[in-house]
């Protein structure tokens, strides 16, 4: 007998499942009801604004499973051309963003681009809902193709379920739960860390709060009289090779680090020795992403090159940097590079509003504030380094916890592995 009909489990028309486990339509688990927004323009000002929120679809697709937060309001002219739904509905995208889901903890009203979910008394509300988010990718591929997609209830209502008995609904439910606990715990964890980085980072890069021992004042000197920088030439697309040298671009730095698994571009061995020998990158080079980047993530695209990475030679998008003037640190730079400061100086400076473009022309005119020596340049860099480490090794767990979250929904529900 072949493992997918091992005994206990039967074959049906959404796969394996265990005996008994029911294979149910959609429209039969629950009630499935489209929102509304009649008006014309749905833009007119004179409907919103008022107390009753109006969820979005992208108010669900941010929400993790609970809706907590909204971005627009109608007032009581709004309502009457809309519907409201009660506290704890299970709202569903059918347009834009599809397959998103989410149980709103408020009374709310929607637009046709949600539907509102009433399981009936035989389904666990929370397991339909871990149920319907691991299926997100059938129902993109059910959605009708348009200017955006979109799925309609003719085709959700038969869309068939692989359905356990109540009791286990509720088993899978509380496990799954408990994991998306976790995870909010991290998470929050994770904005606190960040929070005491950025403010951490502020006073101490500005001299703001000076380090016990230390004294005297600080410098501000232009970037480019103590650090040199190089931008990277535009290798044309006929000079890639399938081997060789690597080459990299911005989109290669990612996280703080130099990611080169992530090209499959090369120059020859003879190109790097020659026309481009001069940006090849060195051990230590601190490497910057310039190009297609929001500056809120601009300190995630700021590495140090090591031995692992090279050979490499630099492509577009990046400028690398080398410290030139011996009462500047290379740790203290790496660190300022990253740094809010940095951030909004350069934001004045580069052009690009969404994402920002910037080179060796906008960054001559960064300013850099020193400390006058040293020691206090690198006890500061070290003690934001540590918390870059801290703040890694959170983000590293919350990735390996969302896995396992996954790896749990494949197996829980698809009857795979039984908790009752």
């Amino acid at each position: 007998m072949s493992e997918a009909l091992r005994a206990g489990y039967k074959l049906t028309e959404v796969g394996v499942i265990p005996e008994d486990w029911s294979s149910i339509q959609f429209g039969s688990l629950a009630s499935i009801e489209r929102g509304k927004f009649s008006a014309r323009p749905r833009n007119d000002p004179r409907l919103y604004g008022g107390d009753i929120p109006f969820i979005q679809t992208g108010d669900v697709t941010r929400s993790n499973g609970s809706i907590t937060t909204f971005t627009q309001t109608l007032n009581g002219d709004g309502l009457k051309v809309s519907r409201l739904f009660s506290k704890g509905t299970l709202f569903f995208t059918i347009a834009a963003n599809i397959g998103d889901v989410g149980i709103a903890q408020f009374e709310a009203a929607c637009p046709d681009s949600l539907v509102a979910i009433s399981p009936n008394p035989s389904i666990d509300k929370c397991w339909l809902l871990y149920e319907l988010s691991r299926r997100k990718t059938d129902f993109e591929n059910l959605a009708s193709p348009g200017v955006q997609l979109n799925i309609n209830l003719e085709k959700l209502r038969p869309y068939l379920l692989p359905v356990p008995t109540l009791p286990e609904q509720r088993a899978i439910a509380a496990a799954l739960s408990d994991i998306d606990t976790l995870l909010a715990k991290l998470d929050e964890l994770i904005a606190k860390k960040r929070n005491i980085k950025q403010a951490t980072m502020q006073q101490l890069l500005t001299g703001q709060t000076r380090l016990p021992g230390f004294s005297g004042e600080w410098t501000s000197l232009k970037l480019l009289t103590v650090c040199w920088f190089q931008e990277g030439p535009g290798v044309r697309t006929h000079q890639f090779k399938k081997s060789g040298v690597k080459l990299l671009n911005g989109t290669n730095i990612a996280k703080g680090k130099v990611l080169l698994e992530t090209t499959n571009r090369y120059i020859s061995q003879d190109e790097a020795d020659g026309a481009y020998k001069h940006f090849l990158v060195d051990e230590g080079d601190i490497l910057l992403a310039t190009s297609g980047i929001t500056i809120d993530r601009l300190d995630e695209k700021v590495a140090v090159a090591n031995m692992e990475n090279l050979p490499l030679c630099m492509n577009t998008s990046t400028v690398r940097f080398k410290v030139i003037n011996v009462n500047l640190t290379a740790n203290f730079l790496y660190v300022f590079l990253r740094s809010n400061e940095f951030k909004k100086q350069i934001g004045q400076q580069a052009t690009g509003s969404a994402q920002i473009n910037f080179g060796p022309s906008h960054l001559e005119k960064i300013e850099i504030s020193l400390p006058p020596t040293l020691q206090e340049q690198s006890l500061i860099a070290k003690i934001l380094t540590d918390l870059d480490a801290e703040l890694e090794a959170l983000e590293t767990r919350r990735d390996k916890t969302q896995a396992l979250k996954q790896g749990m929904m494949q197996e829980l529900l698809t009857g795979r592995i039984r908790l009752v």
